[in-house]
């Protein structure tokens, strides 16, 4: 220290409070260099002796001695490596500090008080004592002074790193220092639960949203740093828009083009939930797929599964499995037809005739089918007719035409029908569901009784055939 004064050359002694500096040099009759002796803490006059005698004890010569600071405590005692935490250092004698350091590295201070510090952390690694100077010097380092910087988390993968819209995914992240997770944020929307694994892994279940985005990970280390590693993927549901082509043989291996949206890895194609003999994701928009093999002949809608989710089932994913005996719309063809006329001869007479009634493509019916026959009224010229009971129908057979279709089921019996004549008709052949596939013959056997008490006359007739698509 420098003593400033008078008279002070030939000093003989410099004192602190009645002991003797360490060392002094007299630099001039009004200065003096001391060095301070050690002391307790509190006050001391500085005296000077020289031949002239000691100097008196004034205010002006009083030096404070100022005990060591020390630190009791940190609060928080950790925090991120990138610094910039705030630290209350309590602890004595830390008025008028003059540094705070962290591991040897300045931090901005404000003393609060003889027993109290606030201070910022600067960045840092490991564990870092924490050190307070003033003029009584610097704290001693303890085990109360340790400040532990704990690196930032990171994430060097996720598993799904895609999944629906919807949220509800759960997705493993990886990474390193995942311990203490405090917060996991997708899009910087928090998931909706996590649990940390270990400290390279946490199970996260991801929030609803759209796009692509970010997973972030926050521990008392911080936040982790985005990177292509860390992106999410939020994939819309799929949809289904067309078919080409829309229908094909019950055998399957048919190649069907499927367009549509968001069909982006795709992981399943199905056809009436069976999955598609194979397929190829040809962009978001088409897939192009092969047909499995299906046992009826219906109508099965399509299906596509992705991360987003699975298609809903519209009229635009409909795919129609064909019998092979089936074929277009309906045709029923059958030639004009009508009984010979009948001589009268006084007696009971019979005519018989066989009609043949072709049908065929039953299946684009899509469900049973009847044939019905009648006839208008049977008349001479004169106006003269028949009995209402002379028409009848006494027998019809089924049968398929070629050996790999199937045969119609009858559902009409108790035959003979007779035939009213108001015109109207009878139903002389009643399919089943799901039967009369491919061509099909109907051979119908026709009766005009012609009774001996009949006007004399010739008769004449018209005869019609109806095949409808009702039960």
């Amino acid at each position: 220290m420098t003593i400033t004064g008078t008279n002070l050359t030939g000093a003989s002694a410099v004192t602190f409070g009645g002991v003797n500096a360490t060392g002094y040099t007299v630099d001039s009759a009004t200065q003096i260099t001391a060095t301070a002796p050690a002391g307790s803490a509190g006050v001391a006059d500085v005296r000077v002796t020289t031949p002239g005698g000691q100097s008196a004890n004034t205010a002006s010569d009083n030096y404070t001695y100022v005990s060591l600071p020390t630190v009791t405590g940190l609060a928080p005692s950790s925090g991120p490596a990138a610094g910039g935490t705030s630290v209350t250092i309590t602890g004595t004698n830390l008025t008028a500090a003059s540094a705070v350091t962290f591991g040897g590295a300045g931090a901005s201070y404000t003393v609060n008080s003889p027993t109290q510090i606030t201070a910022t952390a600067p960045a840092g690694t490991g564990t870092a004592d924490v050190r307070v100077t003033t003029v009584g010097g610097q704290s001693a380092n303890t085990a109360a002074d340790d400040f532990t910087y704990i690196p930032a988390p990171t994430i060097t993968g996720v598993s799904p790193a895609t999944g629906p819209q919807a949220g509800g995914t759960s997705v493993t992240i990886t990474g390193s220092n995942l311990t203490g997770t405090t917060t996991v944020q997708f899009g910087g929307v928090n998931a909706t639960g996590f649990t940390v694994d270990s400290a390279t892994q946490i199970t996260a279940t991801a929030p609803a949203g759209t796009g692509t985005v970010s997973v972030s990970v926050t521990t008392p280390g911080g936040a982790s740093a985005n990177t292509p590693a860390d992106d999410y993927v939020y994939a819309p549901v799929p949809t289904v828009t067309g078919l080409t082509p829309n229908e094909g043989p019950m055998a399957g291996g048919t190649s069907v083009t499927i367009t549509g949206t968001g069909l982006t890895g795709a992981s399943a194609v199905t056809f009436g939930g069976v999955n598609a003999t194979s397929y190829v994701v040809d962009s978001p928009t088409q897939i192009t797929a092969t047909t499995p093999a299906n046992a009826l002949p219906i109508v099965v809608d399509v299906r596509v599964t992705t991360p987003g989710g699975t298609s809903a089932n519209t009229a635009a994913d409909n795919y129609r499995y064909e019998h092979p005996c089936g074929g277009g719309g309906l045709d029923l063809t059958f030639p004009d037809f009508g009984f010979d006329p009948l001589a009268l001869n006084g007696l009971d007479q019979t005519g018989a005739q066989e009609l043949t009634v072709p049908v065929s493509d039953l299946t684009a019916l899509g469900l049973g089918w009847k044939v019905q026959i009648g006839t208008d009224r049977f008349e001479t010229a004169g106006g003269k007719q028949l009995p209402a009971d002379a028409a009848r129908v006494t027998d019809v057979t089924a049968s398929a035409v070629g050996g790999t279709c199937i045969m119609p089921d009858n559902g009409v019996s108790g035959y003979p029908l007779t035939l009213p004549l108001d015109p109207a008709k009878v139903t002389v052949f009643n399919a089943d569901v799901g039967t009369g596939l491919g061509p099909a013959a109907l051979d119908v056997d026709l009766e005009l009784d012609v009774p001996a008490s009949t006007t004399s006359g010739t008769y004449t007739s018209t005869w019609t055939v109806d095949l409808t698509a009702a039960p």
